[in-house]
């Protein structure tokens, strides 16, 4: 029997190899599994060894798996199957950890970031000042995205471009197949200090809090409705001209509105709406709201202000409408609280939102509830519960290209005022009928400067690092033990 030469050996290798390395998730959900694989007769005790060394690697990688990386991530994207949103999330991932991405590969930096703000602005995107990671969507217009090689002249690293490369390693659909591909490259647990790792619990989780999700409106005092505007583009100006507010507001005014109508008619409540002003414009064009609902715009025209500034603003309106609305109110049951404040936003900003605004009212309503002996501040999120999934499952099939599908409420909906909404936006020079559960599913081209709400894959990957300023910042505080 001859003795395999130096180029044979590898060959062999690879071949052993793949089988293994092929099986993908399954080996980290299920664990390794015995496989049989294919030896050439002269190469057999070899070929079994690297069999045996195989089904080891495959095995201490599940369970490095369960206690490395991939512990410290939650793994709420995997509703999305979406290989585009995941394979981003690694590349924010390893910037977030330290590492570059040279002509080489992806490398760990000479000097690693020493806080968390420093994490924060290595993956800020290029909208914003001194943002050096361009979330754009490939000008190509590639779906998915393809790999680019990077700029020779250091020029703002694409997002989407740098993670179709990581998709080409094996990143998957998972954070589980993600870590594998990362840790692949060097990424590890350790790359991440506490503060690191307590962010990333709020960058990567989209459910909402489990107490969110108990919440239930009361059902005889008026409410407070409170909505967040998600687009705007530059022929909405001023609370009075503002031609086009954005479609996505639209659809958040059409939803106010059918709102306020159901509630007054099944309850005999009246909502005061408090809203940032694009919104605000966009109910005024609707011609209002019926039964003496008061209508409140926040917000400056012409001036961006973040999330937190518009709840702080928010806070105040409410204070000086009926201070008692800011407040819990007693238990209606077992675990369940309710409250007279409903938020509305686009569903995929909920989570964000929340955290913020009840970091927001805590912050400056607690006197006020203490001397009425009521509950500290408790938003209703509109949906709940919400999940990454809430507009459809994928179809079966379709590889990257998949779709999803019209199915309505998530099943075993407690509360949803998005469903059975529709309106007219304006969209694209076009005039055309939208609903939260159809395509785009609240995403339009048109919002300017917000151009992470251009697209559901900008969204996700922006609000990892909107999240990640947020609790750098302390507008979203740690969560309750």
């Amino acid at each position: 029997m001859g003795i395999a030469g130096p180029e044979s050996t590898a060959k062999l290798v690879g071949r052993v190899l793949r089988p293994w390395l092929e099986l993908g998730d399954t080996a980290s959900r299920r664990g390794p599994r015995q496989r049989r694989l294919p030896c050439p007769s002269n190469y057999a005790r070899g070929c079994a060894a690297v069999s045996i060394l195989a089904g080891g690697l495959v095995a201490l990688g599940s369970r490095r798996g369960a206690h490395g990386l991939a512990s410290l991530l939650p793994a709420d994207i995997d509703a999305l199957e979406s290989p585009t949103i995941t394979a981003a999330l690694g590349v924010q991932l390893l910037l977030f950890g330290g590492f570059r991405q040279s002509s080489q590969g992806w490398l760990r930096a000479a000097s690693p970031p020493t806080s968390l703000q420093e994490r924060v602005d290595l993956v800020a995107p290029t909208w914003k000042a001194g943002g050096r990671l361009d979330y754009s969507w490939p000008s190509s217009g590639s779906d998915p995205p393809v790999a680019s090689a990077m700029d020779a002249n250091d020029a703002p690293l694409s997002l989407f471009a740098a993670g179709a490369a990581l998709a080409d390693l094996g990143a998957g659909t998972t954070v589980q197949s993600l870590t594998r591909t990362l840790e692949g490259i060097g990424l590890r647990a350790n790359d991440f200090d506490g503060a690191a790792r307590e962010a990333l619990v709020e960058m990567l989780t989209w459910r909402l809090p489990a107490a969110s999700e108990r919440l239930v409106l009361h059902d005889s005092a008026d409410l407070a409705l409170l909505a967040l505007s998600f687009d705007a583009t530059p022929d909405c100006r001023s609370l009075v001209d503002c031609s086009r507010p954005g479609p996505s507001n639209e659809l958040l005014a059409a939803t106010a509105r059918e709102f306020v109508e159901r509630r007054l008619s099944e309850h005999g409540q009246r909502v005061n709406v408090i809203a940032q002003w694009e919104v605000a414009a966009a109910l005024r064009s609707l011609g209002g709201l019926p039964g003496g609902t008061r209508v409140i715009p926040i917000g400056t025209p012409g001036i961006f202000q973040n999330t937190a500034q518009i709840f702080e603003q928010m806070r105040q309106a409410l204070q000086e409408l009926d201070p008692a609305a800011a407040c819990g109110h007693g238990p209606v049951g077992a675990g369940t609280i309710s409250s007279r404040l409903l938020l509305l936003t686009h569903p995929d900003h909920l989570r964000r939102s929340l955290r913020i605004g009840e970091t927001a009212l805590a912050a400056g309503a607690t006197a006020p509830c203490d001397g009425l002996k009521l509950g500290p501040p408790k938003l209703v999120p509109g949906l709940q519960p919400y999940r990454l999934d809430w507009s459809g499952h994928p179809r079966k099939g379709g590889g990257a290209r998949r779709v999803a599908v019209q199915l309505g409420p998530p099943a075993g909906s407690t509360l949803d005022i998005y469903t059975g909404v529709s309106g007219r936006v304006h969209t694209s020079g076009h005039l055309r009928e939208a609903s939260w559960y159809s395509d785009p599913h609240g995403f339009f081209p048109d919002g300017s400067p917000q151009r992470w709400t251009h697209r559901r894959e900008i969204w996700v990957a922006y609000e990892f690092w909107a999240r990640a300023k947020g609790v750098a910042t302390g507008v979203i505080a740690p969560p309750p033990a």
